[in-house]
């Protein structure tokens, strides 16, 4: 970035910035005096120390010479470019998501705006979806719940760098005006926004396990037909030719540790498998909607039915047998598991309130895949089924 381009950012840089930065980045204040600031970083590497300095007021007439002093040498020392240093003096609390598209359109030096429009209008769809799916895992959604596309509103689309064609995401780290418990989990502090990126980079990474058709993605924890279907539409063409990069450079307050994965790559062959999944995720939704609209109706047919037995089962004490296919919790000290118990038809999935200490024990069999029972009363609220006064929860071994 030439000395030109830098001065107009310095009305927007103060020295707070710069601290935040600093000391964010593992530099260490040193010595002050009135005209500047000290910091340091060793360098474990070569056993010596890197020093910087900074004016200590954006009032010296020479503030303007030095700054720029000070932001070259800070690219030379950390080996990043300008771009990324003040993008992160900027937005010390923001993730940025990078979506590099490499295609035969792309190789010619531009874009055509149609598919330009196509790649934005993925990215929504891609944002809205994995919002949705954090906060409700479900193979699939007819249509975007009201508020993932509010929350969706909180990402912007950032700047990219002179040449490339990568679309930036930013994703400020705790919103005000959001609802404050989609950012609260009993066992994880990970930000919401943040889960937002990790569930899209391990949801691509996952697809590249995926080798046989009858295998598809666990939308729980990764992609859901929805997401797989906004990826889709950042393929250019029919002949499935589109490569697509995808990485995540974590903001410098909350930074991450070095082991989490922040990189994915969509290979022209992943979009095949994209269409498959995407297809049969489509089909659980289908064949679990259509139980469900099955079991309501038979449910509420008359005593007279074939179906009886299980009528005469609301309101009364039950012991519920199945797989944990949800666990939910909030700030309100609410504990919530949804277990796929076998009925009549099939599986129907109930919601259980739990206390504490069995919503530790539920965890674990939610993570291990384990069988569990649970008695207490059935109740139907609508088409939803809850077993109140749960107790002797278990773990079948």
């Amino acid at each position: 970035m030439h000395h030109s381009e830098l001065k107009p950012l310095l009305t927007n840089i103060t020295l707070e910035n710069i601290n935040i930065y600093l000391i964010s980045t593992g530099w260490e204040a040193k010595s002050e005096s009135l005209n500047s600031l000290v910091f340091e970083r060793k360098d474990p590497l070569h056993e010596v120390s890197d020093t910087i300095v900074i004016p200590a007021s954006k009032l010296y007439k020479d503030f303007e010479a030095r700054f720029i002093e000070f932001i070259e040498n800070l690219c030379s020392i950390e080996n990043r470019s300008t771009n990324e240093i003040f993008f992160d003096l900027l937005n010390p609390q923001t993730d940025r998501l990078k979506i590099k598209i490499s295609s035969m359109d792309s190789e010619k030096g531009s874009l055509s705006i149609p598919y330009a429009k196509q790649c934005i209008d993925a990215i929504k769809k891609l944002i809205i979806a994995t919002i949705d799916n954090e906060i409700d895992p479900r193979p699939f959604y007819r249509k975007p719940k009201k508020r993932a596309v509010q929350i969706a509103d909180f990402f912007r689309l950032g700047q990219t760098e002179f040449g490339s064609f990568v679309f930036v995401i930013e994703a400020p780290i705790y919103q005000e005006n959001t609802n404050k418990d989609f950012y609260y989990n009993l066992f994880d502090s990970t930000p919401f926004n943040r889960k937002i990126l990790l569930r899209i980079i391990n949801g691509i990474n996952n697809m590249e396990l995926i080798k046989e058709e009858r295998f598809f993605p666990r939308f729980e924890e990764g992609l859901n037909a929805n997401m797989c279907e906004a990826l889709l539409q950042l393929n250019q063409t029919s002949e499935l030719e589109t490569r697509v990069d995808c990485k995540v450079d974590w903001c410098i307050k909350y930074p991450m540790d070095l082991d989490i994965i922040n990189s994915a790559t969509l290979y022209p062959r992943t979009f095949r498998s994209l269409e498959h999944a995407a297809q049969r995720l489509r089909e659980v939704f289908e064949n679990e909607y259509r139980a469900s609209a099955n079991f309501d109706r038979l449910a509420n047919k008359t005593l007279e039915s074939p179906f009886e037995e299980h009528t005469e089962n609301l309101k009364k004490i039950i012991t519920i047998k199945g797989l944990i296919n949800r666990v939910e919790s909030n700030k309100s000290n609410s504990y919530l598991i949804y277990i796929m118990h076998q009925n009549i038809i099939k599986n129907i999935a109930v919601s259980v309130p739990l206390n504490f200490k069995d919503f530790i024990d539920a965890c674990l069999a939610f993570d291990q895949e384990l069988l569990v029972e649970v008695e207490g009363v059935l109740d139907k609220y609508g088409s939803v089924f809850i077993l109140r006064d749960a107790h002797n929860f278990k773990i079948l071994k």
